[in-house]
């Protein structure tokens, strides 16, 4: 078992939970954190790319996709990068095949 594999929460096969049946984000970070996020990074770039780190189910991101910006995810679970589409990244934190300065913003929320 590599390192993905092992650590994969979303997985079936691996040790940890699987918490796909999970739902929603919950209203209060949405409304404390979230919002004011967006608002931020939208009054500084009308075209925001945004790179949604340990994506998971996808809640967040979809959240901020709706709010018009671009969401690149990145997360260690192949099938929650699957299940969400769009742009995405499987990996760690710590080698991220990106260029510096490529994301306007960075969300990281329940990691």
């Amino acid at each position: 078992m590599d390192r993905i594999d092992a650590l994969d929460r979303y997985d079936l096969k691996s040790f940890l939970h699987n918490p796909l049946r999970h739902e929603g984000c919950p209203p209060s970070y949405r409304e404390q954190v979230l919002i004011p996020f967006v608002n931020r990074i939208l009054a500084k770039h009308r075209d925001a790319t945004v790179l949604d780190l340990a994506s998971g189910v996808g809640e967040t991101g979809n959240f901020l996709e709706k709010s018009g910006m671009k969401i690149v995810r990145l997360d260690i679970s192949r099938p929650s990068l699957q299940k969400n589409g769009g742009e995405a990244i499987q990996g760690f934190f710590d080698n991220l095949p990106v260029k510096e300065e490529a994301f306007d913003a960075i969300h990281s929320g329940g990691v």
